[in-house]
Formats: C-alpha cells, sequence, structure tokens
C-alpha cells in the first residue's frame, strides 16, 4: 500500500523486475533499490565511485558524492561527478519501504548483469552483484 493523497488517484505500478526495471525490495528492514543493466543504456559500475561486490564492504560508509533523491514514485540518481545514473519511475514503494527510507536515509543500491528479475539469482549465484549505500533524501511522498 502506497501513502496517496485521497484527492489524487492512484497510477498504476509499471515496475515490476519483470520488464527490465528497477524495483524496490527491503532487506533487514532497510530500503533498497535493485537496478538492472539496461541492454540500451550503460549504468557505470566504477569501484573508484564507491561500488563493492561485497555487501559487507558497502555497508561500512556510505562513499561521498552520490545522492539520491525521492520524489513521490519517481527517484534521481546522482553519481560524484554530477552525472545522473538513474532517474525513472513509478516505482511501486510501499508504506514500509517509505518508512523505512524515512527512518535511515539510506538507500542500498544492488546491480550486476541482469536485464530482469528472471536472470538476477543467476548473477547473485555467480557472485557478480554490486553494491552501494548512498544517502537518500525525500522531497515529497505525493
Amino acid at each position: 500500500m502506497t501513502d496517496i493523497p485521497a484527492d489524487q488517484p492512484a497510477s498504476p505500478a509499471r515496475t515490476s523486475g519483470w520488464d527490465g526495471m528497477p524495483w524496490p525490495e527491503m532487506i533487514n528492514g532497510r530500503p533498497v533499490l535493485v537496478v538492472p543493466q539496461a541492454p540500451d543504456y550503460v549504468r557505470w559500475v566504477d569501484p573508484a565511485d564507491g561500488w563493492s561486490a561485497g555487501q559487507q564492504e558497502a555497508l561500512i560508509d556510505p562513499p561521498p558524492g552520490w545522492s539520491a533523491e525521492l520524489e513521490g514514485q519517481h527517484m534521481t540518481i546522482t553519481r560524484p561527478s554530477g552525472a545522473v545514473w538513474f532517474k525513472g519511475g513509478p516505482l511501486p514503494l510501499t508504506r514500509e519501504w517509505r518508512r523505512a527510507a524515512a527512518l535511515h536515509r539510506a538507500l542500498l543500491l544492488i546491480t550486476g548483469p541482469f536485464a530482469t528479475i528472471a536472470e538476477f539469482r543467476p548473477a547473485a549465484s555467480a557472485g557478480a552483484l554490486c553494491v552501494l549505500v548512498i544517502p537518500l533524501r525525500r522531497l515529497a511522498w505525493n
């Protein structure tokens, strides 16, 4: 369930993981965005920007310069260089996900060599996922 004002009609979520679009998850009560690699757009995953191939390393300290801004169900993620790494929505964010985002003010990104949710498990089993924790700022829930 999402927090939609009573006077605003709900729009259907267009992302599910099956369509190659990012999808939200929760891990240990923390908000996560799983971001597939799109075949027509390369999202750079550079260890110099703080990306880690191991979750434990990534959870220690977010690297400087990254930012995620959430406005309603739309998110913009910016690299330390100022370049946009991801911009899109609406994302199917649950009330639980939004509350965790407001509480932790941080977002765990997971990406790797997968284009849909069906390819996620093989990428994870192969140890090919990259993770990054970044600050999350909420602009508006509407």
